[in-house]
């Protein structure tokens, strides 16, 4: 069954605290960023560095989705922004509803902490919507799941960030497979950082 987290249906006090949550962390984010010592720009670009900028935060945009295990992991290649690849586990799919159609998108473990149990919460889920390269980063962006149970994520997609690359030409970002193109725009989470030439 697929399930939305009835947020509006609480009361204001309950989405007023989500949303405050999802200010705090951005807030804890921007100031990692203008860290010289974290920040993906490096120390060098600070000095030129703009504002992180977000669509409105979107209570409906903060979903539950039905969660399908894979049999067996699988070991799937994707891209990465500068001509490499990086091997991750396939580790499940995920069906989800969002105004009345259903999408699904594939969850992925990194291999060298899928057995570590240090990690064994941590899912990734590298996605394109129909706002790349308009509003969004045009290599997609990231989304890191909740395991609510056995058979249920939490998907916040007010909590996508841009991979590193959307920041600075340095990195080597992985980039979303094609099954994981959704046919509608994720109008949440952050925008693009400033314009950038790189190609889908």
């Amino acid at each position: 069954m697929l399930l939305a987290i009835a947020l509006m249906s609480c009361g204001n006090q309950e989405i007023e605290q989500y949303v405050e949550g999802i200010k705090h962390q951005r807030a804890a984010k921007l100031h990692e960023f203008l860290d010289g010592n974290k920040s993906p720009l490096g120390e060098e670009n600070l000095a030129n560095a703009e504002p992180l900028k977000y669509f409105p935060i979107d209570a409906n945009w903060r979903l539950q989705g039905e969660l399908n295990l894979l049999n067996s992991f699988q070991t799937i290649v994707l891209p990465k922004s500068k001509d490499s690849s990086d091997k991750m586990l396939k580790w499940g799919i995920v069906q989800f509803a969002y105004a009345d159609k259903k999408h699904q998108l594939s969850v992925f473990k990194p291999i060298k902490d899928a057995l570590d149990t240090a990690f064994e919460d941590y899912l990734f889920i590298p996605f394109y919507d129909q706002t790349n390269g308009e509003t969004t980063y045009i290599n997609g962006r990231y989304l890191y799941p909740e395991q609510i149970d056995e058979r249920t994520l939490l998907l916040d997609f007010n909590t996508v960030s841009n991979p590193y690359c959307a920041y600075a030409d340095k990195w080597n970002c992985t980039m979303p497979p094609p099954e994981n193109v959704l046919n509608v725009k994720v109008e949440a989470g952050e925008k693009k950082y400033r314009e950038h030439t790189a190609e889908k």
